[in-house]
């Protein structure tokens, strides 16, 4: 009975030691692992994949967070900033209207300095140089929402222009184009009393069709 137990014992000491050993493997692959994710977080490919599986706004600050970590001046890094900037503001969140605003004023310095350097670096082309236009459009558009009727239709062609730019530079941009055909659709339907504010501002509304629209 003695040998027994202590047969027993042993066996059950070995399952322990067994167990231990599993757990810490898990622990260290699961180190290893978000390791790993934090380094690729810190390439473009991996800020794109992690905003892609961003769900809430506590997401979309740590991304935030981490890209502002970045202290790359490049054009791919500011842009990307700046679209970080912009989803923190536009998050479901507690966050103040005042501070919301404050930071898309913020992303849009942002992307404008990175195409002001690309433009005095002469770099003319390329889908990274799109997105750059791209955001600055979606930027301004979401700034129109703290503008009066005035300020929103007179910032409605420089969002134009912009996602325009972004269609040029990068022809599979689909973002780019779906946004610049809901640009004339809006246009397209714009009330009466937006219709004279666009009268007052312009001469005539901005030109936009819903066949421009398709």
């Amino acid at each position: 009975a003695r040998v027994a137990g202590m047969a027993a014992g042993g066996r059950f000491a070995f399952v322990l030691r067994r167990a231990a050993a599993g757990a810490a493997a898990v622990a260290l692959a699961t180190g290893a692992q978000g390791s790993l994710l934090q380094c690729k977080a810190l390439t473009l490919d991996g800020v794109d994949i992690r905003r892609e599986r961003a769900v809430t706004a506590e997401d979309h600050t740590a991304l935030l967070a981490l890209v502002e970590g970045v202290s790359s001046a490049t054009l791919q890094w500011r842009w990307r900033r700046a679209r970080a900037l912009h989803d923190v503001a536009t998050a479901e969140s507690a966050m103040p209207a005042a501070e919301r605003q404050a930071m898309l004023e913020r992303a849009l310095a942002e992307v404008d300095a990175a195409l002001a350097a690309a433009a005095a670096a002469g770099k003319t082309e390329g889908a990274e140089l799109g997105a750059a236009w791209r955001w600055r459009g979606t930027i301004l558009s979401a700034l129109t929402s703290y503008m009066d009727t005035k300020g929103s239709i007179a910032a409605s062609p420089r969002i134009r222009d912009a996602w325009v730019q972004a269609v040029q530079l990068d022809e599979l941009d689909a973002s780019a184009m779906h946004l610049l055909g809901r640009w004339y659709c809006k246009m397209a339907s714009l009330s009466w009393l937006e219709r004279t504010a666009a009268s007052v501002l312009f001469g005539t509304p901005p030109p936009a069709t819903y066949e421009e629209a398709l």
